[in-house]
């Protein structure tokens, strides 16, 4: 008997028949465990059983103020930049570039060192200034005095002053 000769003789499943095979026997499974799984009826709180009001659902649609975000709130802010598909780098409220998630990386602790946007002005006469556009500084570039952000997705508003 050569080695490489099947030891019995197996027929060929279509990929059909395999699908059909496997709902049959997940089907059967459900069955014989009592029919399909429900769930628990839970402990809700009688404001949750009724529902809201139309006023309530109305306000939804409702164009409102966006939040601005300033001083110590800004470190609760992460705004995520990229279109779907294509990887994300996300927006602190300090203006500093972070989560970076290129190539399917998903590390939502990464930084990329000395990846910022930075300012350049210069008047006759006078020595120019630059500033990185984030609170923090950037080896000797020094960061902007203060930021305002204004996030409405899919855009950020930077405010900055110095």
């Amino acid at each position: 008997m050569d080695e490489f000769e099947p030891l019995c003789e197996c027929k060929a499943v279509s990929r059909r028949e395999f699908l059909q095979i496997g709902a049959g026997a997940a089907a059967a499974g459900a069955l014989a465990r009592g029919g399909l799984a429900t769930a628990a009826p839970g402990n809700f709180p009688p404001s949750a059983q009724t529902p809201p009001p139309k006023a309530w659902f109305d306000a939804l649609f409702e164009r409102g103020t966006p939040p601005t975000y300033e001083g110590d709130a800004l470190k609760h802010v992460a705004f995520p930049l990229g279109g779907i598909g294509t990887g994300t780098i996300w927006l602190h409220g300090s203006s500093r570039l972070i989560n970076w998630q290129i190539f399917n990386n998903i590390n939502r602790s990464s930084q990329v060192d000395d990846s910022f946007l930075a300012i350049r002005t210069e008047q006759d006469g006078q020595p120019p200034v630059v500033r990185a556009l984030q609170l923090n500084p950037v080896g000797p570039i020094s960061g902007v005095a203060s930021v305002r952000f204004t996030g409405q997705y899919p855009f950020a508003y930077v405010d900055f002053e110095d």
